[in-house]
């Protein structure tokens, strides 16, 4: 079994790095607050109307309430720690009910994703909330940062004694050094961003006993993450 991380379950965070989390999220609130109370001024001003309908307003202020509590919860999901309950899940079962996952979660924001599963019958040794929370955070971030048309590439096989699955996305050129993205909290090249997507991924295949490796492929101008995590015992 792969050995777990625990640098990157408990990391050293600067002080400076916490406070500029804490004053990225506060802009952020303050922003989506300030958006509902416009909507909510709209809908008071029609009500004195007598002739004018408030229902699509009210639709309206629903769905950024909505919105703010969904990305919120996202954010606590991605600090919270949690114990890690694995169990023996069928490689091929595995990697279908994580296409259902993000076909939920991220409907329209996922891109095309061609998938390629040559595990077999292997099992592998996973908790499967923890495991999707770390592959739906990938494929986001390859929707988000995407290149083109060219579809995700996703391959799950066994190799060397552990399961594999590595997402293969076209990026010419990327920033930094791949292999220490969310390797610390509330970091990220991207502005605005908070810099807790990849830690929590990390964090999460770590509690499984497993690996993120990121590496940038310059000749062929691909970025490829591999998740590796032990298969269950013979």
């Amino acid at each position: 079994m792969l050995a777990s991380s625990t640098s990157a379950a408990q990391p050293d965070v600067p002080f400076e790095d916490v406070a500029g989390f804490a004053r990225k999220l506060i802009h952020d609130v303050r922003n989506g607050l300030n958006a509902l109370d416009l909507q909510l001024a709209s809908i008071l001003e029609l009500a004195d109307d007598p002739s004018m309908t408030v229902t699509e307003d009210v639709k309206i202020a629903r769905r950024l309430l909505g919105d703010e509590a969904r990305w919120l919860a996202q954010i606590s999901s991605q600090l919270r720690s949690g114990v890690a309950e694995p169990v023996n899940y069928q490689a091929a079962d595995l990697i279908e009910d994580v296409r259902a996952r993000i076909e939920r979660l991220l409907k329209d924001a996922a891109p095309p994703v061609e998938w390629t599963v040559e595990a077999g019958t292997q099992e592998v040794v996973v908790d499967f909330e923890f495991l999707s929370t770390a592959i739906v955070e990938l494929v986001r971030n390859a929707g988000q940062f995407r290149e083109g048309r060219t579809p995700l590439q996703a391959r799950a096989a066994v190799e060397e004694g552990a399961f594999v699955l590595e997402l293969i996305e076209p990026h010419a050129s990327v920033v930094g050094d791949p292999a220490s993205w969310g390797r610390s909290p509330f970091r990220s090249s991207r502005r605005g961003a908070y810099g807790l997507g990849l830690f929590a991924a990390r964090r999460a295949l770590a509690a499984l006993g497993g690996e993120l490796k990121i590496r940038h492929d310059e000749a062929s101008g691909e970025l490829r993450s591999r998740i590796i995590l032990p298969l269950a015992p013979a």
